[in-house]
């Protein structure tokens, strides 16, 4: 009897491998861009529009979870480059989305930390590894990344036309903010 009451009070505390709760957030708000540099360096393509959705599982100092971005929602400021970049090159009908994997990230919050994750691109998995801010208040977070990302990797041809090629190296940023699940 008294062993059973024990168990009921401290069963909270052992919900995480660290006694601290595990807290479910969802993401309501994010921005997702990237930069890519041609070859000559004077051109510059930037990527924008690109949302993320998905879930963050807070589990004392560290988060997992997956963000979901649909390649779709990209817009360079070219309608005829984005079309090349979603038809031909990220081939969206056939990959639409890309997922980044937390699966073990370690954070204090209001401080600059490095991550690595598992990216899905194009049908291809590899780890990415970047830097990212999260600030918590209250039932809120707040994400702010940045990795970059070898386009050859994800077996993804590195886009040229009349001696002008991009870079094969790509840096996303994601900006996010989850909100606590009830």
């Amino acid at each position: 009897m008294i062993r059973s009451f024990l168990l009921t009070l401290l069963l909270p505390f052992f919900s995480s491998a660290n006694g601290l709760a595990v807290e479910n957030f969802t993401i309501k708000q994010s921005e997702v861009t990237f930069k890519a540099i041609g070859k000559p360096g004077f051109l510059r393509i930037n990527g924008e529009s690109a949302k993320v959705d998905g879930t963050i599982v807070k589990d004392g100092s560290e988060l997992k979870g997956e963000l979901r971005c649909e390649l779709d929602k990209f817009s360079t400021g070219m309608d005829l480059r984005d079309k090349h970049m979603k038809e031909t090159y990220l081939e969206t009908k056939k990959f639409p989305l890309s997922i980044l994997k937390l699966t073990r990230f370690p954070f204090q919050t209001d401080k600059t930390e490095k991550f690595k994750a598992m990216l899905d691109l194009h049908g291809v998995q590899h780890e990415v590894e970047g830097e990212a801010t999260v600030v918590q208040n209250q039932n809120k977070l707040k994400i702010k990344a940045e990795f970059t990302i070898q386009l050859s990797d994800y077996a993804v041809n590195i886009p040229s036309y009349a001696g002008i090629k991009v870079a094969d190296t790509v840096t996303i940023n994601v900006e996010a903010e989850a909100e606590a699940k009830p």
